[in-house]
């Protein structure tokens, strides 16, 4: 869900050692600015959209609290695949695009994005081969050879989501 996009980045900021200084936590950043929204922050401690924690009445939708042995059974390649980390892999993939389209450039912003899809990805994979993988490590390199502040350019950033969203969608058909 688009909820879990939003969420993501949000967890990002608020661990954020110079957010933390600032406001503490989640709690006092409310009380300090009047914030009365307990759903909102509800949303934010737990990382989970209501859809997924209060399905609609007479809608199966899947947790993402699985213990990580538990199987999806799917016609797809990779098998006993836990939902939490097909999640998770999802979830950084769809996070990275959005960095990309959103203009994010420069080493320091897409790095540890990227670092983290291939965290989740060999998660699921187990580091087996798919199509689009050696794309991501390629841009991994790319981007590790690069100093902090250096930026890819526009060009870059075109053929980087056109091969991340190329290994997305393998990466969705090997999970089935």
């Amino acid at each position: 869900p688009t909820s879990l996009l939003q969420l993501h980045p949000s967890k990002t900021l608020l661990g954020n050692d110079t957010v933390q200084e600032a406001f503490v936590d989640l709690d006092t950043f409310r009380a300090r600015y009047g914030i009365d929204c307990p759903a909102a922050a509800r949303r934010l401690q737990t990382g989970l959209p209501a859809t997924v924690e209060h399905p609609p009445p007479g809608e199966q939708i899947p947790t993402l609290t699985s213990a990580p042995d538990v199987a999806v059974t799917a016609e797809g390649k990779w098998k006993n695949v836990s939902p939490k980390a097909a999640a998770e892999a999802t979830q950084n993939f769809i996070t990275f695009m959005d960095a990309l389209r959103l203009n994010y450039r420069a080493k320091d912003e897409l790095h540890p994005l990227l670092a983290s899809v291939i965290t989740a990805v060999d998660a699921v994979t187990k580091g087996e081969e798919f199509d689009g993988r050696k794309d991501i490590v390629k841009w991994l390199i790319v981007l590790n050879q690069m100093r902090p502040e250096d930026e890819i350019s526009e060009t870059q950033g075109r053929e980087m989501l056109w091969d991340m969203e190329r290994g997305y969608n393998n990466f969705l058909e090997g999970l089935g």
